[in-house]
């Protein structure tokens, strides 16, 4: 349907759901309003309408999508069980932001599921969202109505700059969304709740209907959940965060070196900015600093808008991880993951293993372009000036990788102010770092925050293979973040 523009219809328009309803039976993709972003539908049940929304947004083919159901009852039959836990969530939290992984009944199409065993399963609770879903007959997928890695739409006019030109059948403009972040996903298939991805949904909402709750979930796991890439809702310009009790001084020197930014911020910090005499090229106003949920909802917009100025790198102010804010930290630790060009320091314990084999792998994946990365490694325990383990060495060797040169060093604050990104090899390094340091709150993220599944633990006293499974995961990751990062991978 290349050649022409993409339609536009007000939701509420006498007739428009009936064509859409029309077009998405026949195999069309139609975008439309849910409370948390827009999103792209097709028939799930249709494998061909399936594969091209996968084609159209760039979606890697591992990456499942959300099925979008009118009822409980309709979800039921996608699943092999439907479990004492899915009942009790759908019951509290249906029709609402939050999506239920369970397995998948034996005829769900392998494109839904991302090649996973499970599926993933909404009922949403926008009016126009369940209108269309009845209007329909049966569910729909409809991931985020974007291209893959971009910030998600939230409003129609955000659809149609991603897909201007006929790519889409229909785009239904049902006003700015309620909640402006995607929905929370839980893995419901055991007692033990896990949270694959925050949403619209908080841990404490899921508290205090469900006793146990996990936030950290395995690898294996994370598989399951839509939206779980290392690499998405970047804006096209590098995105820089700030955040914590010493933030602001640090943003305020940032800023007063390169006054060619964008600021995304609540609404108090932009005061405090403008009252230290600091003019950011342009800045979006993300709400006051004591509702989650204004920054919640108006995080992709704010991205967007930035985007389009004349600035070559957006700052962003991390709000506290509590309510909806953890999920607003981790679409922004995502945008930042995906911004090019950041420097990046790897952090573990002693500095002679884990942190300098990620290091090496890092710049040997920039040599190997011709990209000369600014990266190091640094260890909250170590001595200065020590080599690299025999055993780190070895493995090393066996992949191409020369640690002969490399000498330990403490991490020294100096370090906050060198490198862009601090990524920990375990949670309670980028914890203690943290507590530590406040101002550079912003910048810290453990292994887990950035790449999912668990801590990266030390392989000291270990014998070779156990060296060799974590230089594995450690090149596994990175090398699938380093294809993201330059555009060409999930």
């Amino acid at each position: 349907m290349a050649g022409r523009m993409t339609p536009i219809r007000r939701a509420d328009e006498e007739g428009a759901l009936s064509e859409a309803a029309a077009l998405l039976k026949q195999g069309g993709l139609v975008a439309f309003p849910t409370e948390t972003v827009y999103g792209l539908g097709a028939v799930a049940r249709m494998e061909e309408a399936v594969a091209r929304l996968y084609r159209v947004k760039g979606r890697p083919p591992t990456n499942p999508v959300i099925v979008h159901v009118a009822s409980a009852e309709e979800a039921r039959r996608w699943v092999r069980h439907w479990t004492p836990a899915a009942q009790v969530l759908a019951e509290a939290f249906w029709p609402g932001p939050l999506t239920l992984v369970l397995e998948a009944a034996q005829w769900v199409p392998a494109v839904v599921r991302g090649g996973q065993p499970t599926v993933a399963l909404r009922c949403p609770r926008h009016p126009v969202a369940l209108a269309l879903l009845r209007e329909v007959g049966e569910p729909l997928v409809a991931p985020s109505a974007n291209r893959s890695g971009r910030p998600s739409p939230t409003r129609a006019q955000e659809v149609w700059e991603d897909f201007p030109s006929g790519e889409i059948d229909l785009i239904l403009d049902g006003g700015p969304v309620e909640v402006g972040v995607e929905s929370t996903v839980v893995d419901a298939r055991e007692d033990t709740l896990h949270i694959l991805r925050p949403g619209g949904v908080t841990v404490e909402d899921l508290k205090a209907v469900w006793p146990g709750v996990e936030a950290e979930p395995p690898e294996q796991r994370k598989k399951a959940s839509p939206g779980s890439r290392f690499r998405h809702y970047a804006p096209r310009v590098p995105v820089r965060l700030f955040g914590g009790e010493g933030g602001f001084q640090s943003l305020l020197k940032a800023l007063r070196r390169h006054p060619r930014r964008g600021l995304l911020a609540p609404t108090e910090i932009l005061r405090a900015v403008e009252a230290e005499g600091c003019r950011p090229e342009a800045v979006f106003d993300a709400g006051p600093l004591s509702d989650p949920s204004a920054y919640a909802r108006r995080l992709y917009e704010g991205l967007r808008t930035l985007e389009k100025k004349d600035i070559e790198e957006i700052y962003a102010w991390v709000p506290e991880e509590e309510g909806l804010g953890l999920a607003v930290r981790d679409r922004l630790a995502r945008a930042a993951a995906g911004s090019s060009g950041e420097s990046v320091l790897f952090v573990c314990s002693g500095n002679t293993c884990r942190s300098p084999l990620a290091e090496a792998i890092w710049r040997k994946l920039g040599e190997e372009e011709g990209l000369p990365l600014a990266v190091g490694s640094a260890g909250l325990f170590a001595l200065e000036g020590r080599p690299a383990s025999a055993s780190a060495q070895a493995v090393a060797k066996e992949r191409g990788l020369d640690l002969s040169g490399h000498r330990s060093r403490p991490f020294d604050p100096s370090l906050l102010e060198a490198y862009d990104l601090i990524i920990t090899m375990e949670g309670w390094q980028a914890d203690e770092l943290r507590r530590q340091h406040p101002e550079a709150k912003g910048k810290i993220f453990s292994w887990r925050e950035i790449f999912g599944g668990g801590d990266v633990l030390d392989p000291y006293g270990s014998g070779p293979d156990a060296y060799r499974a974590t230089l594995d995961r450690l090149e596994a990751d990175l090398r699938r973040w380093w294809e993201e990062k330059r555009g060409r991978g999930e």
